[in-house]
């Protein structure tokens, strides 16, 4: 048996760390933090369970890893903080829409936005994991609404996020009552047109 090159190496680490928090997303989303086991990731991944301690150091380490991988997918935090105005505000319509395209092709997200603010322990690994990251986060979207001439940055950062959070609640809830479409091309009428 020849050894592996490092590439294919490099594919197999990395589709097995993705199959790792697909199947997290699924199951701390459906049965939340503390009921879920690590034995259940392994098995919905289709890998052993020491495989996930090879990936991460352990079921919260997963959680952290899951919290990084939702951060990057939904924002460009270099593309709206600096650059001309119009590309940043290119970077939020891009935002708002990898949003919904989320909300449509992955319920598992919403369900999982719904334990973070539920689930007592995901709540605790949460703001401790993400305390500087949400801050930056949050910095440079209220520093994008100053930018973009907004009244009061720092509550149109929480209006977004309120509504988003909410479009996602409500869309879980009621996906056939919720019109996703007309919703995301009233946000990106808004924002498209804010500053302007």
């Amino acid at each position: 048996m020849s050894p592996r090159n490092p590439e294919r190496s490099a594919e197999l680490r990395e589709r097995s760390r993705t199959a790792i928090l697909a199947a997290a997303t699924d199951l701390f989303a459906r049965k939340g933090y503390d009921a879920t086991t690590t034995e259940e990731i392994a098995a919905r991944a289709g890998i052993s369970k020491g495989l996930i301690y090879h990936h991460f150091r352990s079921k919260e380490a997963v959680l952290e890893a899951l919290l990084d991988h939702i951060m990057e997918q939904t924002a460009d935090i270099p593309a709206l903080r600096s650059g001309p105005i119009d590309e940043r505000r290119a970077a939020l319509v891009r935002f708002i829409h990898s949003w919904f395209q989320g909300i449509r092709t992955n319920p598992a997200l919403v369900k999982l936005g719904i334990q973070f603010h539920n689930d007592p322990s995901m709540v605790r690994i949460a703001r401790r994991k993400q305390a500087a990251m949400l801050e930056q986060y949050l910095a440079t979207f209220a520093m994008l609404f100053r930018d973009l001439g907004s009244a009061d940055p720092e509550a149109e950062m929480f209006l977004l996020g309120s509504l988003m959070d909410g479009i996602g609640l409500n869309f879980h809830a009621m996906p056939d009552a919720v019109p996703l479409d007309r919703i995301e091309k009233l946000l990106v009428q808004y924002y498209s047109g804010l500053g302007s």
